[in-house]
């Protein structure tokens, strides 16, 4: 009985320290100049042929032919450090079904921000054939890149303080090699949040091919009172009312992190036609006014001289709304430019129509021109 164990001792070792003299390292890669990724590798353990039975594998051998390196797709995840890890096996080229196999947890400490990729990495295998090497395709990935793209207004939009409106946005997937899932998008005021009733977005597609646009639709709904309270006193038409927030989450195909982005966009509130109007016409009697009343001239003939005063100031402030929105020109008064579609530059231009010379001329000697 003790030849037997003896004999079947010595047939086992060779197995078990063929398997155990098995090493598997990974040399560190570098996405670009300023990152790099490590591969930090468990301590391996045994695993039979028949735990490799189903499972979407990567295969490579290396270069003389020595081992396969079998690397579990399915097994692509974020470990409980946080860190991109995968399992993959060892098994020397020349085993047979009985061949027990190294199993190995692959991690990666990446350094920097760069884009997720799928990337040529060279490992190397040392056991009991000697050592050998040879490269495979991984997915590589980072704990800060930029998933995606928004295409961003390069002035601001254009949102009606009354009524919903709908922004649609070009989002683009980033990644060359990786689809990018949309996990979540968001949407914030970051300076008047009062401003807003219903602030919404949402991708047309939830899952990016790699390069692949998509739209991202911007649902809004403005709190009138505060829109257009905050639209008044904001004269230059180059300005926003309010830059909205939005923060896109996705995640990288084949075990990316979720990664938060935020972009803003620049907002313009425009008033409702009767809004305007309502100015026009209160700027062009203010204008009349001031006019008569600074020159001590009355009117011979008030509704007929007020009735032609109120026609220049609605002309001369349609003549300004069409040369600002269609040719680009500057509306300037006093050195401010105005922009003729917000209620007070609105009112302003009408009132400087209806009051004529002397109106103009005090304003000169005010504003020291």
């Amino acid at each position: 009985m003790n030849r037997f164990f003896q004999a079947m001792f010595i047939l086992v070792i060779p197995i078990f320290t063929t398997a155990q003299d098995i090493h598997l390292k990974f040399d560190p890669l570098s996405p670009t100049k300023a990152t790099s990724v490590g591969f930090i590798v468990s301590e391996g353990d045994f695993a039979s042929p028949h735990d490799l039975v189903d499972k979407p594998l990567r295969v490579e051998e290396t270069q003389e032919h020595k081992y396969r390196l079998f690397v579990d797709t399915q097994s692509f995840k974020i470990d409980k450090w946080h860190r991109f890890a995968f399992n993959a096996y060892v098994q020397p080229a020349r085993a047979n079904a009985n061949t027990r196999i190294m199993q190995y947890t692959v991690s990666e400490d990446p350094t920097g921000a760069f884009r997720d990729d799928i990337s040529l990495v060279t490992f190397h295998i040392s056991g009991h054939d000697g050592e050998d090497v040879a490269t495979i395709k991984l997915p590589v990935h980072s704990d800060d890149g930029d998933n995606t793209t928004l295409a961003i207004p390069s002035t601001p939009r254009k949102i009606g303080i009354s009524g919903t409106s709908t922004l649609e946005l070009g989002l683009k997937n980033n990644l060359d090699a990786l689809h990018v899932t949309i996990n979540a998008t968001e949407v914030s005021s970051t300076m008047c949040p009062n401003c807003w009733l219903v602030m919404s977005a949402k991708p047309s597609l939830g899952v990016l091919a790699p390069g692949r646009p998509t739209s991202l639709l911007v649902s809004l709904r403005p709190n009138t009172v505060p829109a257009f309270v905050g639209t008044i006193f904001t004269l230059n038409p180059d300005t926003a009312h309010d830059f909205l927030l939005i923060t896109v989450s996705t995640t990288a195909d084949q075990g990316g992190i979720l990664t938060p982005q935020e972009f803003k966009i620049p907002i313009r509130f425009f008033p409702s036609p009767w809004h305007l109007l309502i100015a026009v016409i209160l700027g062009a009697v203010i204008g009349c006014l001031l006019r008569f009343g600074l020159t001590d001239q009355p009117a011979s003939h008030p509704l007929k001289t007020y009735g032609t005063l109120l026609l220049i100031s609605f002309v001369t402030w349609i003549f300004a709304l069409v040369l600002f929105s269609y040719t680009e020109t500057r509306v300037t008064v006093f050195g401010f430019s105005f922009d003729p579609s917000q209620v007070l530059p609105a009112g302003l231009i009408a009132l400087l129509a209806g009051g004529g010379p002397a109106i103009v001329g005090k304003l000169k000697e005010m504003f020291g021109k």
